[in-house]
């Protein structure tokens, strides 16, 4: 029998297994693939009883599948497993992750049947081909009822009971383990079909939807033999952490303002730093956030929300969401991440409300951002960089600032790769009616083919990377701009904007295109059109580097290994 370890709790990626990879949820697949084993009698969901996995049990019994309902602690998972295989009174017992969809029918049975003509064996192993590359399937494991019973009863510890029988690993002179292998053609140097985070998910949807191009299925033997012909997909999720058995993890809340009249720039880049602390260090995230489209993209990428407001009134919620909860107070985090806009009046006592727990600011210019345990300027337009020594913690108010803290949010890299065909002249963001009249008009005059936006737009980014210019008051799009090779030209809106921009092209090395009101438009735009100048120096994204700011501030806080 084959028993899918589900839960829809997940910290990382909430109900990840109802979230699609091409037509089909990550559970469809699962199952589908699992009804083509020859060697298996049943397959059964096996859940713990929670509220959040109440779907599960409809779930099963839409499909007509036995679902087992373990009662017992949560996190007690071999228990789970020993008496659901008891209950289900099953002799070889199957053991699927719910988070590897990729499955291979004709290697599940090869492994069923090895375990069945071996009766002196507990359990199956895969071992590495004679290269040293591992088995592309995962999330599998084939073993006898006695070897579970075995495992549940040696797992003395936390560790050993919340996982996949780590024990029969850790002891393998307890059990009789049979070594196996599949069919050559199934391994890679480094496979990762495990989805635990955003960045998983965006790998096997990638994978599946290259595949369909092809005319080809989506199935592991397919897969394997894409990542051989383009590696490069790996870069998908090959910075995703894995995590060890004794983990000490812990959990941020950002807290970002976004929608008007604060736009989306700020939290955008916000948004990126919260997938990769969860993929590179494996943290749980939650945004602060008051506004629906925020909320929307935040949960769509898989962490959690919370409706509500820093040192101002938050605006009134729209009503519950799938992933939010209910306040700051059930979601206890060991860092704070402010994004906030600048120009807000923050009290002198904000410090207060984060009590003990860590605050880091980004892009703050006011004393109150002092009281901070570490300041970041994600690009140029900060102080002079400077660096957190590997044996040091960074006092109240360090500051890190320029090119290696850039933010570059995974869509503008990918869209980077290959170059895009430049067919638009200029692509705008601009807040004030009076800039974008008389852009139009200017255009308009000038037969040039533009894109005037007022808010962020899904499209933004192809549309970026499809033009010559882009003009804005000044941001984190500026970088982005360079990221796809458009040349950014300023357009301030404030003193403040136009110190900023002065400061990006100065420190970056650029001539200042710098716009001040209409009429400049011929005086700096025109020749620019006709010159057709570089679109400026190469930016990386820098973020890993926040995070790792990040990551040893907190470890030499709490006194952690690293």
């Amino acid at each position: 029998m084959a028993f899918v370890v589900v839960r829809l709790s997940s910290s990382r990626l909430p109900a990840k297994q109802f979230r699609t990879i091409g037509d089909r949820r990550l559970i469809d697949w699962t199952i589908s693939f699992l009804r083509n084993c020859r060697e298996l009698d049943d397959i059964v969901i096996t859940t713990v009883a929670e509220k959040a996995n109440e779907p599960l049990r409809d779930y099963a019994a839409e499909l007509a599948l036995p679902c087992y309902w373990y009662e017992g602690e949560v996190d007690h998972v071999t228990n789970r497993l020993r008496t659901a295989a008891e209950h289900f009174g099953a002799e070889i017992c199957v053991l699927v992750s719910g988070d590897c969809p990729l499955l291979h029918p004709e290697s599940v049975d090869v492994l069923i049947d090895e375990l069945r003509t071996h009766p002196e064996a507990d359990a199956v192993q895969l071992q590495p081909d004679a290269g040293g590359r591992l088995p592309a399937l995962q999330g599998v494991g084939v073993f006898r009822k006695r070897a579970w019973q075995r495992a549940d009863d040696l797992s003395n510890r936390p560790e050993l009971r919340e996982h996949h029988f780590p024990v029969i690993g850790l002891h393998p002179e307890e059990f009789s383990i049979r070594l196996s292998s599949i069919a050559p053609d199934l391994y890679l140097p480094s496979p990762r079909f495990s989805v635990d985070t955003w960045a998983d998910l965006e790998f096997l949807s990638t994978l599946h939807d290259k595949l369909s191009e092809n005319g080809q299925s989506f199935s592991l033997p397919a897969a394997v033999s894409l990542l051989r012909e383009a590696p490069q997909f790996h870069e998908l999720n090959i910075h995703v952490h894995q995590r060890r058995l004794v983990e000490d993890i812990r959990q941020v809340l950002m807290v970002v303002d976004a929608g008007m009249p604060y736009g989306y720039g700020h939290f955008m880049r916000s948004l990126e730093l919260g997938l990769q602390l969860t993929e590179r260090l494996s943290w749980p995230v939650a945004f602060l956030v008051d506004d629906e489209k925020a909320r929307n993209m935040v949960e769509q990428r898989g962490m959690r929300t919370i409706w509500g407001a820093f040192e101002r009134e938050s605006r009134p919620c729209p009503g519950d969401s799938p992933y939010g909860l209910t306040s700051s107070d059930t979601f206890r985090s060991d860092l704070v991440v402010l994004d906030v806009f600048a120009a807000r009046l923050i009290s002198t006592d904000w410090r207060n409300r984060f009590e003990n727990r860590l605050v880091a600011v980004l892009d703050q210019g006011g004393a109150w951002a002092e009281k901070a345990d570490l300041h970041i300027v994600p690009g140029v337009t900060g102080p002079l960089p400077a660096e957190i020594p590997d044996d040091s913690c960074p006092v109240n108010g360090r500051v890190l600032a320029g090119e290696k803290y850039i933010i570059l949010r995974r869509e503008i890299r990918r869209a980077a790769l290959p170059p895009h065909e430049k067919d638009l002249d200029i692509v705008a963001y601009l807040h004030d009616e009076a800039q974008r009249r008389a852009l139009r008009e200017y255009a308009l005059r000038r037969g040039l083919r533009t894109e005037i936006m007022t808010n962020h737009s899904e499209n933004f980014t192809s549309l970026l990377a499809r033009a010559r210019f882009f003009v804005g008051s000044f941001g984190m799009s500026f970088y982005e701009a360079l990221g796809l090779y458009t040349l950014p030209v300023a357009w301030p809106l404030t003193p403040a904007h136009e110190r900023d921009a002065r400061l990006f092209y100065e420190r970056l090395n650029m001539h200042p295109f710098l716009l001040s009101d209409s009429f400049s438009l011929e005086t700096v735009l025109s020749p620019l059109l006709h010159e057709n100048p570089s679109s400026g120096p190469v930016v990386q994204d820098g973020t890993p580097n926040i995070v790792d700011a990040l990551h040893r501030l907190v470890v030499k806080h709490k006194g952690d290994t690293p």
